[in-house]
């Protein structure tokens, strides 16, 4: 019976991981800041904001200039569609990883801290 008990518990266990996505809490999602800094810099020069709702704003500082850009996405889990309020659609590879988004051309923005 105490064999039975224990199988029984281990199972329960198995279950709850896989229904709650497993032990880790899931994989990593583009929502959220995420910031791209230059070599030695302590301030970002590009802020990606992707919201749930599938749209965000770029922040990109150049030159002393601030400049925002709205931008709705969409992604199929390896390639990123970018469109601006222009009319203009980017289009990127990407990869995830715990608190890096790596796009084209190796460039890496880190997740910010929430």
């Amino acid at each position: 019976m105490k064999k039975l008990s224990a199988i029984l518990l281990v199972l329960c266990v198995l279950f709850s991981f896989a229904a709650c996505g497993g032990a880790s809490g899931g994989k990593e999602t583009l929502a959220g800041r995420w910031e791209l800094y230059d070599e030695g810099s302590t301030a970002p020069k590009t802020v990606l904001v992707f919201n749930e709702d599938l749209t965000g704003e770029r922040t990109t500082v150049r030159n002393g200039r601030t400049e925002v850009n709205a931008f709705t996405y969409t992604d199929d889990g390896s390639v990123l569609f970018i469109s601006y309020d222009n009319k203009t659609t980017q289009t990127f590879n990407y990869t995830l990883e715990t608190g890096k988004l790596t796009v084209s051309e190796g460039v890496v923005y880190v997740k910010a801290a929430e």
